[in-house]
Order: structure tokens, then C-alpha cells, then sequence
């Protein structure tokens, strides 16, 4: 059974893992092998705890009969003043076993329920351009692509910009 819950301070240990784990998985051949090689977990602990911790951002873990399988993050841009009415997806890993089964299409439930509780009308998100199979479920989820942002000498840093419709149904 999935389960979503709010992740906590002390999940920032196992956000970590997990991100390690779904890079290695989804970015070998993407991203530059040392890149992969040289997580650095601490760091990234760091990075979730700011999150959490974070006034404008929500942090999600995804379990799957109770054992971690990925999480999601999103929250109101950094200037929600001239975004009023916008949701950001700032990032959505699942570990590949578990991709493909409705997980991604029930997250994506999950923050558009949130948006429209909160009356917002646009959600943003992007990926990386050569991560082929997430740019085609953020396309099937509604994902109407605003620009491209590729040719850097690492293709970690080439973009792909999505917007969507809240109450577009799935």
C-alpha cells in the first residue's frame, strides 16, 4: 500500500539516501560519472533539512508498504508576489521499481489537490532535457513544455520548463 507523509527533520538522513540512490539509477550515462560518484550525502542532508525547515516549501515522503521508495518537495515560488496565484514542483523521485505502477500520477493528485485548496492556478516544474521518461510522464500529468535550456558543456545543467493547469484533471 502508498502511503504519503510529511517528512520530518530527522528524514533529512534518509532524503539523502534516497536521492543518492534514484541519481545513481535515473542519471548514469546523463550525468557525468564523477558527478555520481562523488555524492556528497552530508550536503545533501543539509540541503533537505533547510527544506523542511523552509516557511514556503513541503517536503514529502513516499512509502510503499512502509518502506521508503521516494519523495517530492514544492511550495509557492521564491517571488510569490509577482506569482500570486503559482505552485512550484521543485523536485519528484521515485526509485525505478516503482516507477510506471500510478505512484507519479497519484503524487501529482496530491500537489494539485494542495493547489486548489489554496486557489492557485499554475503549476511549474522542470527536468532534466535528456531524463527522456520523466519529460514524457511530466507531459502525460499535463506538462505543456515553455522552454528548453540545453547545450551546456554538463548536461546535468540542461532544462526542460513545464507548466500546468491545477485543475486539469487526471
Amino acid at each position: 500500500m502508498v502511503n504519503i507523509r510529511r517528512a520530518t527533520e530527522n528524514d533529512a538522513p534518509l532524503l539523502a539516501g534516497l536521492r543518492e540512490q534514484v541519481w545513481k539509477e535515473t542519471y548514469e550515462g546523463i550525468y557525468p560519472e564523477e558527478m555520481l560518484r562523488s555524492f556528497d550525502r552530508t550536503l545533501h542532508e543539509k540541503k533537505f533539512h533547510s527544506q523542511i525547515t523552509a516557511p514556503d516549501t513541503l517536503v514529502y515522503i513516499v512509502e510503499f508498504d512502509n518502506t521508503p521508495i521516494g519523495y517530492f518537495s514544492f511550495g509557492r515560488p521564491r517571488k510569490k508576489e509577482e506569482r500570486p496565484k503559482d505552485l512550484v514542483l521543485h523536485s519528484l523521485y521515485l526509485l525505478s521499481s516503482h516507477q510506471g505502477k500510478g505512484i507519479g500520477k497519484r503524487i501529482f493528485r496530491f500537489i494539485r489537490t494542495y493547489g486548489e485548496d489554496h486557489q492557485l492556478t499554475k503549476l511549474y516544474s522542470s527536468c532534466n532535457a535528456h531524463n527522456h521518461s520523466a519529460l514524457a510522464f511530466y507531459q502525460k500529468m499535463g506538462g505543456n513544455i515553455l522552454f528548453s535550456d540545453v547545450g551546456h558543456e554538463n548536461p546535468a545543467e540542461d532544462s526542460v520548463y513545464l507548466e500546468y493547469d491545477i485543475d486539469r484533471e487526471l
